[in-house]
């Protein structure tokens, strides 16, 4: 399910038939507050931790950034470090395709399309472990 961004509409309700949330989440301190709240919700109402995919990273240092700013959040919530399954890099192609109002897996390239298929592979194989 895709979900506007925010928590609000997180609760009891949503969670129920929820197997696998994945959130993603900016290299950028309101991101990593949200990803916070997130983590101690779904702890709350007794969801599956997220996996996380890391957007609109510019380089290494913002990949870090999140990554840490992910541990961090999670051990405030008494949580291991939580699983990130993918970065996806900042890209042009990215927001013009947002822009222009296509489907963005038909407007990349081969390198962000692999990306994102590394995403839905790792998200497959999570699913088939819990199967």
């Amino acid at each position: 399910m895709d979900m506007e961004a925010g928590v609000e509409h997180l609760g009891r309700a949503t969670a129920q038939g929820v197997d696998e949330m994945l959130v993603v989440v900016e290299p950028g301190q309101r991101s990593m507050e949200t990803a916070r709240r997130i983590l101690r919700m779904s702890k709350e109402i007794g969801l599956p931790a997220p996996v996380f995919v890391i957007n609109k990273a510019s380089g290494p240092s913002d990949e870090d950034f999140a990554r840490r700013g992910l541990a961090e959040a999670a051990a405030v919530e008494g949580l291991p470090a939580p699983e990130v399954i993918g970065v996806i890099p900042y890209s042009d192609e990215i927001r013009l395709s947002d822009r222009d109002g296509a489907a963005v897996i038909d407007m990349v390239g081969p390198g962000l399309r692999a990306i994102f298929e590394g995403i839905a592979t790792r998200l497959l194989e999570r699913r088939t472990v819990r199967a």
